[in-house]
């Protein structure tokens, strides 16, 4: 059995909708990258007409799904990997279209093979799920995995955390904290979380407890719900430990956690 006191999981999907997607850092992050990208675009031709991609995500943004997807519908039938991305992610929401979890897949797929790292993260959430198809836990990590090497955090989370669980691939800690790791430099509060657990508990390491108590301040920093592992770690650390996890959490923040001394 899993010792899994402390250690949060989750479910990420990459959806335009709160109820499946938790709306993550880096699909906003995304988001924000598309729509300065478009307004370039728009400032570099002044008069000129918007492309139909462009024309489809304005329709989605004032909530005319059916005009989107009748755009996506059509560059996905030349093998646009994003609209074919965008027709998937419709399907699964039912925006525009009845949800059809089949078609979703359908979609989905033919958008990950060509290396969409949104439609790899998402099939592999459907098929950890059984959401539309028979779960599958090696066909999940196969998809996380090819999305988490693309540097998707989410993804990372997910293959961390089929490791840690034995889910399509034998338990597997060291594995496990690898794949935490690459996510919390990413700034994923519960993939931070997690690695504090592994270092309070020694999961596949030496137990640190200065290091465990870096990460679960850094967890803290963005998620309240982690907040309560150090507490009550910081009462057992010596000063010397807790001078030591003070000066590894001043290096590890700036800049962008990639001083962590991992």
């Amino acid at each position: 059995q899993v010792h899994c006191q402390g250690v949060r999981m989750r479910t990420a999907f990459r959806s335009a909708t709160p109820d499946i997607d938790m709306t993550k850092r880096l699909q906003r992050r995304m988001l924000i990258t598309f729509v300065y990208l478009i307004a370039l675009v728009f400032l570099a031709r002044p008069g000129l007409a918007a492309t139909p991609m462009e024309e489809a995500y304005a329709a989605s943004q004032r909530g005319d799904f059916q005009t989107a997807v009748s755009i996506w519908r059509t560059l996905a039938q030349t093998s646009d990997a994003m609209a074919q991305y965008n027709l998937g992610r419709a399907y699964s929401n039912g925006e525009g279209v009845p949800q059809d979890y089949n078609e979703a897949i359908r979609w989905y797929t033919l958008a990950a093979e060509t290396g969409n790292v949104m439609a790899q993260s998402n099939l592999g959430v459907l098929y950890k799920n059984g959401t539309g198809v028979p779960q599958d836990y090696r066909e999940a990590l196969k998809w996380f995995r090819l999305a988490a090497l693309w540097g998707n955090p989410d993804a990372q989370f997910q293959v961390a955390q089929m490791h840690w669980l034995g889910q399509g691939t034998p338990k597997n800690y060291v594995e496990a904290r690898k794949w935490f790791l690459l996510s919390a430099k990413q700034s994923d509060a519960q993939a931070q979380n997690n690695l504090g657990v592994i270092y309070r508990d020694g999961y596949g390491v030496k137990s640190n407890l200065a290091r465990a108590y870096m990460w679960f301040s850094l967890s803290a920093d963005k998620d309240s719900n982690a907040a309560k592992n150090y507490p009550a770690l910081k009462q057992r650390l010596s000063p010397s430990q807790l001078a030591e996890a003070n000066i590894m959490l001043l290096k590890c923040r700036h800049p962008d956690y990639q001083d962590c001394g991992e």
